[in-house]
């Protein structure tokens, strides 16, 4: 877990881009148009496993994107939640509008809908002072 010296410096120091790490900001507007711009999907492995449920997806998980998730999952930076919030929201908005989806844009029930983050592996996995996986109540 962080030291409070950690978050203190994280308010008074704006730090480097998490995404593309120049200075400036915990997010530079080029990285944060990469985790909001391309806009959520509907994507599927190829092959796709059998009972594979219908998955969208935020953002592809390269590039400054990935950089995100990595500093909020494995380094505890937490400034990133609201623009990762964002994107999530989005995903949420993509499926909810898809097939299965319920009235008035909800997830029906009977589809087993399920929102969460993929956990960590290694030291980040560690308690992090706030939950990365919660569970969504039912529509």
């Amino acid at each position: 877990m962080r030291g409070w010296w950690q978050e203190i410096a994280d308010l008074v120091l704006p730090g480097d881009c998490a995404g593309c790490g120049r200075p400036g900001g915990t997010l530079c507007g080029h990285c944060r148009g990469a985790l909001l711009g391309s806009g959520a999907r509907r994507v599927e492995p190829s092959p796709v496993p059998p009972g594979l449920p219908v998955v969208h997806a935020a953002v592809d998980y390269v590039d400054e994107a990935r950089a995100v998730l990595l500093a909020h999952k494995e380094r505890g930076a937490l400034r990133l939640a609201r623009p990762l919030g964002e994107a999530l929201a989005r995903a949420v908005r993509a499926a909810c509008s898809g097939p299965g989806a319920g009235s008035r844009g909800r997830v029906a029930a009977r589809s087993g809908a399920i929102c969460g983050a993929r956990p960590g592996a290694g030291p980040g996995a560690r308690p992090r002072g706030c939950l990365l996986l919660v569970p969504v109540p039912s529509a």
